[in-house]
């Protein structure tokens, strides 16, 4: 618990010296996967219209790295066309539920749509296998994003696992450690395109 404890510290200094928004996210992802030996995951940001939106992508297997507006994959509704809680999609299930969702295998889900992964999977090779989906919240309460990873790799085998309820613990002490830095940065962005958009516009 030491080394996760010292992990844990060196990622708040990280946090606390980062300026750029998009390079804190990436922090916060990297450390989670860190901690839970996470081959993938990605951070999403919570829309003012009611979606989340895909700020770090990263697979290690794959060399996988984006973020900003690199990343390709489309926002995630929170509502869908007929007004219904989009209850299905797994990111937004954990939103609009406010709960941490931890799939053994993504392919034998029951209730979740897991197929976007499997075309991402069938695209690249890759084997989605276990997927820990956690809310990110300011240090209000309020939820402001989602960070999830996946696949858990067993450190001694070599091979995929599910998330641990200490991997959750895990997760849950980094994101609150953040909570006060991701808002505020997020909360920054939100204003610097809004006062854009004020000026593209004229008024």
């Amino acid at each position: 618990m030491a080394s996760h404890i010292q992990l844990l510290d060196d990622i708040s200094k990280q946090l606390v010296e980062e300026k750029d928004t998009k390079k804190l996210l990436s922090i916060v992802l990297e450390g989670a996967m860190k901690l839970t030996h996470a081959d993938g995951g990605s951070v999403y940001s919570l829309s003012d219209h009611d979606t989340l939106i895909f700020e770090v992508v990263r697979t290690h297997s794959l060399q996988l790295s984006q973020y900003g507006d690199s990343v390709e994959f489309p926002e995630v509704p929170l509502r869908l066309d007929d007004g219904t809680d989009n209850i299905h999609m797994v990111v937004a299930y954990a939103v609009i539920e406010n709960r941490v969702i931890n799939v053994a295998d993504a392919y034998h889900a029951k209730g979740f749509d897991f197929s976007g992964t499997r075309l991402f999977d069938k695209k690249t090779g890759y084997r989605t296998q276990s997927v820990l989906t956690v809310p990110m919240y300011d240090h209000q309460g309020h939820i402001i994003g989602v960070l999830q990873l996946i696949n858990a790799i067993e450190v001694e085998t070599g091979e995929i696992c599910q998330f641990t309820e200490k991997d959750q613990h895990l997760v849950g002490l980094l994101t609150s450690q953040a909570a006060f830095t991701l808002a505020s940065k997020l909360l920054f962005d939100k204003q610097q395109k809004l006062f854009a958009q004020i000026k593209s516009d004229g008024l």
